[in-house]
């Protein structure tokens, strides 16, 4: 039997009975700017103003925490704190902190955080890979508590991680140092083993598994890195055990009142470049697109009728975990996902919709008609588009020029120079793209 080829060139062009707009207009939206001009001095200074230099011996062995999500100058952060570390004549290694990700392997762990930078060389210290874990007994809930073999084996544990707001639920605690430790360093079987209470519980279950952990655990201090709406470093905070999980709560609180957003509330069709893992445990935040694969959580976000996603970021490694919650993708953005790796992830988190594919077109010109051509009670030949790179960069975005002035008045945004030439080139790919203003 002559196999059919599912993602056909599915010609989408007798519904577009409408003009698409010739241009997209480039627009820097306005947000908190704070930053850290030397995120390297201010570590060192929060270390020695938190006294932990007293919680180290010579000789002892100290396993430092590295994730799954691209954070800025996270390699710079670690190389320092294994420097400072050394300097004090302990022996650092990186313990890849991760659940499902990096296909569930040691290996594809490894290689991940070596793709943002975080290599042996880099840091100067090993790097320890490992999928073993030890169990440390029984949660309010009653399961098995996991932590990765070597980590627990070290004399001390530093959790470094960002804090944020989570992609599948809303709570004091959500991503961060508690989630490091309860799912990050529980590895595949404690990630699984935390997503099967369902995530209506992780508000709860996180930062108690994780107080759990550090009763139990040689956890030394975390360090907690905020990000400002620009995806720049913004604040580094070193958290002592003593109020570990009162800590993380106040500085969830800071991370999200300076959390980026689409500051545009209500247009038609929402573009987004690329999605991965490398973005968003989603692929693409729903705290910004307010699309929840998750339907025990809401999301509170912009209001628009279709989404169009257009292709995977560089560092997914073909994880388009979350596309599930777009309307339309490209033929391009399928062929490069590696199933076994979003399958994986949706066998490990227990949400299925993230692994569905959505509608599939034949290049983004389509995917673009297809969005308008669906939408409902517009007026499709002026369709409000918003076209961003990702959900991390939103800095300067584009949109189509009947919603710049509008939200110009309000102050929220700032008008840029126009990208020159059409919207498209023949073969259908956009040839303005939120990527260009980032270059």
């Amino acid at each position: 039997m002559e196999r059919r080829d599912f993602f056909c060139d599915f010609d989408v062009s007798q519904w577009c009975d409408f003009s698409l707009p010739q241009t997209l207009v480039p627009v820097r939206q306005r947000f908190e700017s704070r930053r850290l001009e030397d995120p390297a001095a201010a570590l060192l200074q929060r270390l020695e103003e938190a006294g932990v230099e007293k919680l180290l011996r010579p000789g002892m062995r100290v396993a430092l925490t590295a994730g799954s999500r691209g954070i800025a100058n996270m390699p710079l952060l670690l190389r320092t704190l294994a420097g400072w570390l050394k300097a004090r004549q302990a022996q650092p290694f990186i313990v890849p902190a991760m659940g499902s990700h990096g296909g569930a392997t040691a290996e594809g762990q490894q290689a991940l955080i070596e793709s943002y930078g975080i290599t042996q060389e880099a840091i100067g210290c090993p790097i320890v890979s490992s999928m073993e874990t030890v169990c440390l007994g029984t949660n309010c809930a009653g399961r098995p508590v996991f932590l990765d073999k070597h980590a627990f084996a070290a004399d001390g544990i530093i959790v470094v991680n960002r804090i944020k707001a989570h992609t599948d639920f809303n709570g004091p605690v959500e991503s961060g140092l508690c989630k490091m430790l309860a799912i990050g360093l529980g590895k595949n079987r404690g990630a699984r083993e935390i997503h099967a209470l369902g995530s209506e519980n992780f508000a709860r279950m996180i930062p108690s598994i994780g107080q759990f952990i550090l009763d139990r655990a040689p956890v030394l201090f975390g360090v907690g890195i905020l990000e400002n709406a620009y995806d720049e470093t913004a604040l580094v905070e070193v958290v002592r055990r003593e109020g570990f999980v009162e800590t993380e709560k106040k500085l969830l609180a800071t991370a999200k009142a300076w959390m980026s957003s689409i500051r545009i509330e209500e247009f038609d069709v929402l573009v987004i470049e690329e999605i991965g893992k490398d973005i968003s445990g989603t692929g693409m935040d729903p705290n910004i697109t307010g699309r929840s694969l998750n339907q025990e959580q809401g999301f509170q976000g912009p209001s628009y009728q279709r989404m169009a996603l257009l292709g995977l970021s560089r560092h997914s490694g073909g994880n388009a975990n979350g596309f599930g919650a777009a309307d339309f993708v490209t033929r391009a953005l399928v062929e490069g996902v590696d199933y076994r790796q979003v399958y994986t992830n949706i066998l490990t988190s227990t949400i299925v919709m993230s692994g569905k594919t959505p509608a599939v077109m034949p290049d983004e010109r389509s995917a673009l008609c297809a969005a308008i051509a669906t939408c409902n009670r517009i007026d499709k030949n002026k369709a409000r588009i918003v076209f961003v790179r990702n959900t991390l960069e939103l800095g300067k975005i584009l949109v189509t020029e009947n919603l710049v002035e509008p939200y110009r008045e309000k102050g929220v945004i700032e008008r840029l120079e126009p990208l020159p030439g059409p919207l498209f080139n023949a073969d259908g790919r956009f040839l303005q793209r939120p990527s260009l203003l980032y270059s």
